[in-house]
């Protein structure tokens, strides 16, 4: 009895600690994601996404994945709220995209925007019956 007892003590105990550790994993929250997608004659996209980050401690910056699944993607801009650019790696990932977004040396805090655009290709499907946009907005693994 002695044993079981000193078990769930510390099964309890972990739970305990654990879960706040869990709970603060991310250091900020999406306040704001909107998308604009325009349709181009030649079945192109471009894509203008401003993204609203309230860091709630220190950080670099994000990570914004796309998944590029049959497409091409050709980056436009990365920048700040007023226009002004934001450095950023783009890097393969296994379903596309991602952009690294932010200086490695500097620290951002409180409220940042991200306005990404980029150009999508191969975007739109055609079928003989109909044609087909599928355009997972935010992704699945972000």
């Amino acid at each position: 009895m002695i044993k079981i007892r000193t078990f769930l003590l510390s099964f309890l105990f972990a739970i305990f600690f654990a879960v706040p550790a869990f709970a603060q994993a991310e250091a900020f929250d999406i306040e704001e994601f909107q998308t604009i997608i325009e349709m181009h004659e030649d079945s192109s996209l471009t894509v203008t996404e401003v993204i609203d980050v309230e860091f709630t401690e220190n950080r670099h910056g994000i990570f914004r994945d796309i998944q590029t699944e049959g497409i091409s993607i050709e980056v436009l801009e990365v920048a700040n709220e007023t226009g002004k650019p934001r450095p950023y790696q783009r890097q393969n990932f296994y379903e596309g995209m991602r952009l690294k977004i932010g200086d490695p040396d500097v620290y951002v805090t409180g409220l940042q925007t991200y306005k990404i655009s980029y150009n999508a290709r191969k975007a739109i499907r055609f079928f003989p019956t109909h044609d087909e946009l599928y355009w997972n907005a935010t992704g699945n693994a972000w």
